[in-house]
């Protein structure tokens, strides 16, 4: 790692090091990094909608970002953006380091200890709406775990509806059937966004075509609550190959029509 550092100085292999040792074994608990072709897919697409920079009071947000793929993408494609204007946040502490050093080797000449990036461990149910009052875009793949895991996926469910609940008055609309985890993650995120923010996701594309109940439910959420606004497929092979699982990019503005 301090071999790769010295002729990248990126700290991106040091970040797929530690991502390999804490997810080791733990796949199935959603720990998967995301494929680098992919993070930048994702953040290209979410300029394409966005169509400028970020203003300087504006914020970036991974709620789930793991070792930071997706937020070291920002700066190809938003060049104005400060250190100041990131927010990591995973429930994996011993990514909190990594993210520190890989965040902050993004902008070795500017970062500094009043214009850092903002890191934070909690799992999305500790995190509260005014936390996303300046937040412009959210970016994420959120965990896909099946409910065939078990009790604690469920509660975890259970959870996040709770927390929509609160948050939107309203009962969960994901929170249904044999739906993943990445169901009411998704909705619980942007519950906590306001209205406006650009929201980039990756999700299952069987989500696209199934007809189960559970696909329908996901299908209307995104047109009548997510403001669906771009949706990305992507082939297996080639530029994808290290992508786990048959995915596509869902790209939507909270509180506009799809």
């Amino acid at each position: 790692s301090y071999s790769a550092g010295l002729v990248k100085k990126s700290g991106d292999d040091f970040a797929e090091l530690v991502h390999f040792i804490v997810s080791k074994g733990r796949e199935n608990q959603g720990i998967v990094t995301t494929d680098t072709e992919l993070a930048r897919f994702l953040v290209a697409l979410t300029r394409v909608l966005l169509d400028r920079d970020m203003h300087n009071n504006e914020m970036v947000c991974d709620p789930a970002a793991g070792i930071g793929s997706l937020l070291t993408s920002l700066a190809d494609f938003y060049p104005k953006l400060g250190p100041s204007q990131i927010w990591a946040n995973d429930k994996e502490r011993l990514f909190e380091e990594i993210l520190s050093l890989r965040l902050g080797l993004l902008f070795p000449t500017m970062v500094s200890k009043d214009n850092s990036p903002t890191i934070t461990i909690n799992c999305i149910s500790e995190l509260k709406k005014e936390q996303f009052d300046n937040v412009k875009i959210i970016v994420m793949n959120p965990p896909f775990i099946s409910t065939s895991r078990g009790v604690d996926i469920n509660e975890q469910k259970q959870t996040f509806s709770k927390n929509i609940k609160n948050i939107t008055g309203q009962d969960s609309v994901l929170n249904i059937g044999q739906i993943g985890l990445e169901g009411p993650f998704l909705e619980l995120v942007t519950a906590l966004a306001e209205k406006g923010t650009l929201i980039a996701a990756i999700i299952p594309k069987r989500y696209l075509t199934a007809q189960g109940g559970e696909a329908v439910a996901l299908r209307k959420f995104l047109i009548n609550q997510f403001g669906l606004k771009i949706l990305a497929t992507y082939p297996r092979g080639g530029l994808f190959e290290e992508v786990m699982k048959g995915t596509m990019i869902v790209v939507g503005i909270k509180g506009e029509k799809a």
